[in-house]
């Protein structure tokens, strides 16, 4: 019981993190700027160096270069493919507050770790918690994967009219 009302309180510290800083707002653009010399080198395929520089980043708190290191672990760019720590990269990232127009770290969270069934950190609640909040702040593949979510639970739900109204809305909105 304990246990789990320390993750709602996580989630919850997630979310406020995420919703204190816009897109336009000043820490984000800092963030970006210096996260983006290693973002550079990930895009440019310089997987050794990106791996060096946004580690540097991300040792001093920098929820992108940890975001972009949780890419580097999931996919084995530069790293060893490692799956778990990417899912720990990726709640740090969240956790650490990245701006509400960067929410990518929690939808990767919630794809690779909360709702995929062979993950260890499999928990479907905690995984609809947050695409719900993704959908209010409009991000648009969290909104969707929200509707998704909804269709897969439609056979063991006493109201299936209701969930699917709620996930024909999902749909809409990420349209």
């Amino acid at each position: 019981m304990l246990l789990r009302i320390l993750k709602q309180i996580v989630v919850c510290f997630i979310f406020i993190q995420l919703f204190q800083t816009t897109v336009f707002g000043d820490e984000f653009k800092r963030l970006l700027d210096q996260a983006n010399p290693g973002i550079e080198q990930f895009r440019n395929e310089k997987y050794d160096d990106a791996f060096v520089t946004l580690l540097l980043m991300h040792e001093k708190g920098n929820p992108i270069a940890t975001h972009y290191l949780g890419l580097m672990s999931y996919y084995g760019l530069g790293m060893k493919k490692d799956q778990e720590m990417a899912a720990n990269l990726f709640y740090e990232a969240s956790r650490n507050g990245e701006p509400g127009g960067y929410p990518e770290s929690a939808y990767w969270l919630v794809s690779i770790a909360y709702l995929n069934k062979e993950s260890k950190y499999y928990n479907f609640h905690e995984g609809l918690k947050i695409l719900i909040a993704l959908k209010e702040i409009g991000h648009t593949e969290g909104t969707f994967q929200h509707g998704v979510q909804l269709l897969t639970k439609l056979s063991e739900s006493e109201r299936p009219l209701k969930l699917l109204k709620f996930a024909q809305e999902s749909f809409l909105d990420a349209s």
